[in-house]
């Protein structure tokens, strides 16, 4: 069976931890919350355990360190997260 999206409520550290997974594996992702305010701090995490995934996960491709290529890289995950705080 395969998911093209998955809904997860809830943005706090377990709801963060399985939106990254699902991020990390390129499935859409919906992040659901009452606080836009955590949202946010979910999204910066989201951005940032992806770009340093394939220090702990070595199957994943090693992300270069270019500026350009993490500006890049944050606007691919972000095309994969819907945030929604309602």
């Amino acid at each position: 069976m395969y998911f093209k999206n998955v809904g997860v409520i809830g943005a706090g550290n377990i709801g963060l931890g399985v939106a990254t997974d699902l991020v990390l594996h390129g499935i859409n992702t919906v992040l659901v919350d009452i606080s836009s305010k955590q949202l946010e701090r979910a999204k910066s995490e989201i951005i940032k355990n992806v770009r340093f995934a394939p220090l702990f996960l070595k199957m994943l491709p090693r992300i270069r360190k270019k500026k350009l290529y993490n500006v890049q890289l944050s606007q691919q995950i972000l095309t994969m997260l819907n945030l929604v705080s309602s």
